[in-house]
């Protein structure tokens, strides 16, 4: 909008000045009507939109007049990107963008998605899944690169042309400079091709589908794994919204020391296997709220 106004302003001063004739003004209107709808866009995509979310159900509208309803319980996978949220369902795909809390959505929602699955069926299942993540990643890397070496390529044959012709323009252009435009436009269509199938590929790697299998097998794992052996009792075992480490809290009580904790932190190698980080120090008591205020407590399934 305020791009239209400047635009609208230079037009008004170029006609008083009368340096532009009555076809350039017409010209000049169709410009700044397209600057104004175009401007417009950001404003109406989520006018008057609203998310409301409780521990059963959500509720929203969002973009262009799309609504949303429905329990939490369908929703498979919600993966945040900054101030994006995307919810994958059974049969559909959902994606709410400029959601200011989007963290804090996804780590409200992760949590309460049903999730079942069989130890002894995870240690088969395991294999197959890193395999098929490990595929889809690769794909999407491979394609992404080649997709924008596409569009760099474009770049390319536009000035090899221009340096090739003399920078000459069209009417000067002699039969070998018309040759040589012509092999640039094909070459920039059979490249324009190739970034479109490039970028199909990468869909159909579906992302979407690479975050949520990675997101099985962390959770899978972590709940699976046994907790390391520690002469102190269990306190708390706690993760955050993704599962992508684990932390183990044990209570501190000896003759000396008495109502202190310590904890160990666990994350994912290579393998997607859980290894050891580090220990802390003992803490007292009285820190242990603040010190784990966003985590998720999962010790129900180790007791």
């Amino acid at each position: 909008l305020i791009l239209d106004l400047l635009w609208i302003g230079l037009c008004v001063y170029m006609s008083i000045a009368q340096r532009i004739t009555g076809g350039d003004v017409l010209v000049c209107a169709l410009v700044a009507i397209f600057f104004a709808a175009f401007g417009a866009i950001p404003y109406l995509y989520n006018r008057r939109a609203y998310l409301h979310i409780n521990d059963c159900s959500i509720k929203g509208r969002f973009g262009f007049f799309k609504r949303l309803e429905c329990e939490i319980r369908e929703v498979e996978f919600v993966l945040v990107q900054l101030d994006t949220v995307q919810l994958l369902f059974k049969d559909r795909k959902c994606c709410i963008r400029g959601v200011r809390n989007a963290w804090e959505i996804g780590a409200y929602l992760m949590p309460r998605i049903p999730f079942r699955f069989d130890r002894e069926q995870l240690k088969l299942d395991r294999k197959a899944m890193l395999a098929d993540w490990e595929r889809r990643n690769k794909s999407i890397k491979k394609n992404t690169v080649a997709s924008y070496c596409a569009i760099a390529l474009t770049f390319v044959w536009l000035f090899a042309t221009i340096i090739l012709t003399g920078e000459r323009d069209l009417p000067e252009f002699s039969s070998t400079d018309w040759i040589i435009f012509w092999i640039m436009c094909v070459l920039e269509a059979l490249t324009f091709g190739a970034m479109i199938l490039f970028i199909i590929k990468i869909r159909q790697a579906n992302p979407f589908e690479s975050e949520k299998l990675l997101y099985k097998v962390h959770r899978a794992t972590v709940e699976a794994t046994p907790l390391l052996e520690s002469p102190w009792e269990l306190r708390a075992v706690l993760t955050d919204a993704y599962y992508t480490h684990r932390i183990t809290v044990y209570n501190v009580s000896t003759e000396n020391i008495e109502e202190r904790f310590y904890y160990t932190i666990e994350i994912f190698d290579g393998n997607f296997r859980l290894k050891l980080l580090n220990s802390s120090d003992f803490f007292e008591d009285a820190a242990y709220p603040g010190t784990f205020e966003n985590c998720l407590d999962i010790t129900e399934c180790y007791i």
